[in-house]
């Protein structure tokens, strides 16, 4: 059974600093009461809250933590945290691991100038030398007007992270192919300009439009459609380099950027590469299903010194080649 901790007047004097910062979040009503009721009822809230809290002097130095901060930060006990500093044990470096500078640390940045921060989207490291995105409010302490320490609470965002992260890739990505959507791909073609224009390089655009694709959903369904698209995508991704970016930009059109191709020529030789690959035969419901395709081709900075400029050049290219029926690639 663990045993109970004493508490200093200073330490009831920061739980109060504690409860206020907390009273938004479990409610301030409550938070109000237990404060005139006793500061037992805050000695409570500080060991039973959720969210882990320490305490800083104006050295950095620990000089209380909860047991949601304990169990936060991978320790076994309180005592493994009191008495050492905190941005040397928990805040030393950034998420990409290049060091963390203490003159630049927002948790202390309170003690050196008096006011409170609310960081988002940092890092803590754990006592296993695992790091985890945190949000941390850290609040000073003062004593007869003079700044003493800060009172810090740190929540694990992870959870959140990733819930982010995959919504930012929902909002960038085809849900079906998981392929690039319209916005990804204009994004990239931005920037892939602008490195061709710093490099003075040439980058390629390639405008795919699937040529029999409408028969298999009319013929087999738009589930069948579905699983053609997928394996399209699929082939398409093998056709160019793991640099290269392969999009669908909406129902069965596709466009791939190439860059580092120095010609039309070799722009070209990737397109007959990729008709190639989708005239093998699909199989749907157990029969071969054959596709072809139309590829327009607009190189920058020749045909187009923009993104807008550079699609609407293939595009042209593509349906020219479509209602001709020959892939003529020099356009």
């Amino acid at each position: 059974m663990r045993q109970a901790r004493t508490w200093s007047d200073d330490d009831v004097a920061l739980l109060k600093i504690v409860a206020q910062m907390l009273a938004g979040a479990i409610g301030r009503h409550w938070i109000n009461r237990a404060l005139r009721d006793s500061a037992e009822k805050v000695r409570l809230l500080l060991e039973y809250t959720g969210e882990g809290i320490f305490g800083l002097d104006r050295d950095g130095i620990c000089t209380l933590a909860n047991p949601a901060c304990v169990q936060l930060l991978g320790y076994r006990d309180a005592s493994d945290l009191i008495g050492r500093n905190m941005h040397e044990l928990t805040h030393h470096s950034r998420a990409d691991g290049s060091p963390y500078p203490l003159v630049e640390c927002r948790v202390a940045s309170p003690i050196r100038d008096g006011r409170p921060v609310h960081v988002e989207g940092e890092v803590f490291w754990r006592a296993d030398g695992t790091s985890f995105p945190v949000e941390y409010r850290s609040h000073p302490i003062y004593q007869a007007g003079a700044v003493v320490g800060a009172v810090v609470t740190v929540s694990d965002i992870t959870e959140r992270e990733h819930a982010r992260e995959r919504l930012t890739y929902l909002a960038e990505h085809d849900a079906l192919t998981g392929l690039p959507n319209r916005y990804l791909f204009l994004d990239r073609l931005n920037s892939g300009i602008a490195r061709a224009r710093r490099s003075e390089e040439p980058l390629a655009l390639l405008y795919i439009d699937l040529d029999e694709f409408k028969p298999i959903n009319d013929r087999f369904g738009h589930h069948q459609g579905d699983v053609t698209l997928k394996g399209v995508a699929d082939r398409l991704r093998h056709s160019v380099r793991e640099m290269d970016t392969v999009a669908r930009i909406g129902g069965d059109e596709f466009a791939v950027i190439l860059e580092g191709v120095p010609t039309r020529g070799g722009a070209a030789a990737v397109a007959d590469k990729i008709a190639s690959d989708l005239r093998e035969p699909f199989a749907v419901q157990g029969q071969s299903v054959s596709i072809g395709a139309s590829i327009g081709i607009a190189m920058y900075p020749g045909d187009g010194a923009d993104p807008d400029a550079l699609l609407r050049f293939a595009d042209q290219a593509m349906y020219r080649i479509k209602r001709s029926g020959v892939q003529d690639r020099s356009r």
